[in-house]
């Protein structure tokens, strides 16, 4: 059984991450919105005015400082005085989100002004400023939150470390690099230290960290820490008093066994060990840690049995990480814990086959993973119990029977129930849900009318049994961005966009409707689609032209378009080759006739150095795009190359490909081809193409595979090939090629079949010499070369030389004729009697042997 990728794309952990970020947050998160900041006195003049210079060097495209106006400047959006002395206490510059998974956005861009300094009661953090302000003196400074800025510059030496009132100091994903200097330790005030997302540490946190007594907060994830846990625990704090309360180690290249401690860190509440290579079993006094609220243990290589008293002695624990180990729980089936966690996350252990019991007790559950844990039966408990959490996933397992009728009164907005045996009828969706995964079940029957479910952002119900036709509703969903419905039997035609009674979703941008039995032209809702990137007809009954309207103007960024195996006929429209974004074509197994467009070298998302587009890749990995990190996790997308059908996952936004074979394209190959300097797959095979291959084929340096197979190619092959080192595949077979093959880096290391079918051609691999007809000596292993055959043309040329000299001196010297001649006439007269004899002899030893 296929694994799932753990933990699972960032944008799906929407109870995870926001418990996570109540728990990991400086302290200027709490500082209230404007409204409630002001004062009633006017604040001071001198401290106005050193706004307004600040105000002066930002850019500020969304109008964020507008309310920086007027005399009372406490009243302007992020600051806060003081209700005692009206000065400046604090300034909040952080960007705003919409949700907790939402991208940051409403930046503010420039240079912070020296008037800062002006402040000078100021407390409080600065976000969101880029590039931040230089070295200034700020002794009173006691929050500093520059977090989520790229200054993509050393840690140290740096400014900041000279200011030792700070009590706070945030420079989570700053691009900040190298070590954290000693100077820290100087900085005894510091309460909060966030150095999340930096790569600040090959080796290991300074040991003057033991001097921060008064540290709570110590966030070091994703820092590229590595080294002994061990060695890391002992350079924490080491004071008569212990204040630690959150230390987050998680995503570093931590090693080694946790220690067994006799005063352990008794203040903590939140440990965070995921996605390191920590090994053994759980030491006794993490589980004597009574404040615990968020423990998260899970993608290590820890390894032992956690039972229920050691569990239950966690009572305030709201989050338990343990999935993704070689852990085993074991408790009794009667048990109920003490604790109401609110994130569960459990997945890959050994839990099945039935759902464990004391979940059934656990209902303030927000999100809960339990996937590829080979759990068979879902109780019908399990419904009510978690109608009210966010999170669901129960993907990678053998569950089966039917989806409930109740699901759609379920308050869940991710769903995956992926790579399961569910059967039955697709049901009402959760009014509420965003993500719905239901690929690679058993599910049958027609897609329901209306799935309840206003705004889905995906939908993939790949892989299902799924009959009947595509109801117009799935794309009046006004939200909808990825639509999966690939690999089931659906029929008909794809329906058209009603813009009156139901309108189409304008947000597309997935689309797989592969491997079904879909028919009709080219669907014209996709003209309504600005925001399609990938796009997949492949093996369907579709036919007729592509339509003129495939273009920048329609299709602006369209990256990925795969047509294979259809019934599509006709020219490839030139309007097509003026998209700059597309950079895999894939028209292969159709009826497509005419000339190969020599436009198509205009394909500039071919002809880029970085040889991918970056759209493609930031759809794919990031952004609004990580969403469709799922499909290509999760149902893997086959591309035909390299002469075999191989399937990629998140490579796909790499690979560069185009494909026109098995069609009845005519004509020449396009001479300026080599200008796809990007491509990685190139494949005309099985079609009627004549002429020669350009010698600009030369230039394709980052091919992979090429294939001109089964067509009526003629000449020779360009010499330029021989320096394509990435070359792994080569099908040139059954075209009228000639001359000898190149004798490059690759060429002649292909098998003979890359080559057969071509009568003209000679060389190595193939058999025939390219001097004549094949000879015992041609074959592999036993061919002479060019300069043994020189050296044996001189040996017979020099024979020759000196059989001709010795004939002219008998020619025309008498006495050495004569001399000669009588030499040879007593030679031969003594050969002739020593003959005679040596017969006689025999002729008598044959006859005595007769007697």
């Amino acid at each position: 059984m296929a694994k799932p990728r753990f933990p699972p794309p960032e944008t799906l952990k929407i109870a995870l991450l926001c418990l996570l970020l109540s728990l990991f947050s400086p302290a200027t998160a709490s500082i209230p919105s404007a409204a409630s900041t002001s004062s009633d006195r006017s604040c001071i003049a001198d401290e106005r005015a050193a706004l307004l210079a600040i105000k002066a060097t930002f850019l500020d495209p969304n109008s964020r400082l507008a309310s920086w106006q007027g005399e009372d400047c406490c009243s302007w959006w992020g600051i806060r005085c003081s209700n005692r002395t009206g000065h400046v206490i604090k300034l909040r510059l952080r960007g705003s989100r919409d949700d907790c998974l939402s991208l940051y956005r409403n930046k503010l861009l420039g240079e912070m002004s020296y008037s800062l300094v002006g402040l000078q009661k100021l407390r409080c953090g600065l976000r969101k400023t880029v590039p931040f302000l230089p070295r200034s003196n700020l002794t009173g400074l006691k929050v500093l939150d520059i977090s989520e800025n790229r200054f993509y510059k050393k840690i140290a030496p740096n400014w900041f470390w000279n200011i030792t009132s700070l009590s706070v100091l945030d420079i989570r994903s700053c691009g900040f690099y190298g070590s954290i200097p000693d100077e820290i330790g100087r900085m005894a005030s510091l309460e909060e230290v966030y150095f999340q997302g930096n790569d600040l540490m090959s080796t290991m946190i300074p040991s003057s960290f033991k001097n921060l007594c008064n540290l709570k907060v110590l966030d070091l994830r994703n820092t590229n820490t590595t080294g002994d846990i061990r060695e890391l625990i002992e350079r924490l704090p080491n004071c008569p008093w212990n204040k630690l309360q959150q230390l987050g180690l998680s995503h570093n290249n931590i090693g080694g066994t946790l220690p067994n401690w006799s005063e352990p860190l008794a203040n903590l509440i939140a440990l965070l060990l995921s996605n390191t290579n920590i090994t053994g079993a759980i030491p006794s006094w993490i589980w004597t840690l009574t404040k615990m609220i968020y423990l998260d243990l899970c993608s290590n290589k820890l390894n032992g049995i956690v039972k229920e008293d050691q569990l239950g002695n966690l009572i305030d624990l709201l989050f338990l990480g343990l999935g993704n180990t070689h852990l085993q729980i074991k408790v009794s089936s009667n048990w109920i814990p003490p604790f109401k966690l609110q994130a569960v996350l459990l997945y890959s252990l050994q839990l099945g086959p039935e759902v464990p019991p004391w979940l059934r007790s656990q209902t303030s559950i927000q999100h809960l993973q339990i996937a590829n844990t080979s759990i068979t039966t879902i109780p019908d408990w399990f419904w009510i119990v978690f109608s009210r959490a966010d999170f669901l996933d129960v993907a990678y397992n053998q569950i089966t029977g039917m989806l409930p009728a109740t699901l759609e009164f379920m308050a869940a907005k991710t769903m995956d129930l992926s790579n399961n045996r569910f059967t039955g009828e697709v049901p009402k969706f959760p009014i509420n849900v965003t993500y719905m995964y239901l690929q690679r079940n058993s599910l049958s029957g027609p897609l329901p009318s209306d799935f309840g479910a206003s705004l889905l952002v995906s939908l993939t119900l790949s892989g299902n049994l799924l009959s009947g036709t595509i109801p117009s509703s799935v794309f009046s969903l006004e939200h909808l961005e990825i639509l999966d419905l690939s690999r089931n039997i659906l029929n008909g035609e794809v329906p058209a966009c009603q813009e009156d009674s139901n309108p189409c979703t304008r947000q597309l941008v997935v689309v797989n409707l592969n491997s079904n039995n879909l028919s009709g032209g080219f669907p014209l809702i996709f003209r309504s689609c600005p925001r399609l990137v990938f796009l997949d007809l492949s093996y369907n009954q579709f036919s007729g032209n592509l339509p003129l309207w495939m273009e920048e103007k329609f299709l602006p960024i369209l990256s990925l378009l795969r047509l294979r195996s259809n019934k599509f006929s006709g020219h490839i429209p030139t309007e097509l080759t003026k998209n700059d974004q597309l950079q895999f074509l894939d028209l292969a197994e159709n009826y497509f006739s005419g000339s190969i467009p020599d436009s198509l070298v205009n394909l500039s998302a071919m002809a880029r150095t970085s040889g991918y587009s970056a759209l493609l890749n930031e759809i794919i990995l990031t952004g609004q795009g990580a969403i469709y990190d799922i499909i290509l996790f999760y149902e893997l997308i086959s591309v035909q190359t390299k002469g075999q059908q191989l399937e990629f996952s998140s490579g796909i936004s790499r690979v560069v490909n185009l494909d026109l074979s098995k069609n009845k394209f005519t004509g020449t190959i396009p001479r300026d081809i080599g200008a796809l300097v990007a491509l990685k797959s190139l494949n005309f095979s099985w079609n009627l193409l004549n002429g020669e291959i350009p010698e600009t084929i030369g230039q394709l340096k980052q091919l992979e595979s090429l294939d001109l197979s089964h067509n009526e190619i003629s000449g020779e092959i360009p010499s330029s090939m021989q320096d394509l080192n990435a070359l792994g595949t080569v099908n040139l077979s059954y075209n009228n090629l000639s001359g000898r093959i190149p004798r490059g880096n690759t060429m002649g290391s292909y098998d003979a079949s890359s080559y057969i079918g071509n009568i003209g051609l000679c060389g190595p691999p193939l058999t025939r010499n390219c001097f004549g007809n094949a000879t015992n000596e041609d074959l592999p292993g036993n061919h002479v070369d060019l300069e043994h055959k020189s050296l044996y043309l001189g040996m017979a040329i020099g024979f020759v030389l000196s059989l001709w000299v010795i004939l002219c001196l008998l020619l025309f010297k008498t006495s050495w004729r004569k001399s000669y001649f009588t030499f040879v006439d007593r030679q031969q007269k003594k050969i002739y009697v020593s003959v005679k004899i040596r017969c006689a002899i025999l002729k008598r030893k044959l006859g005595a042997n007769n007697l």
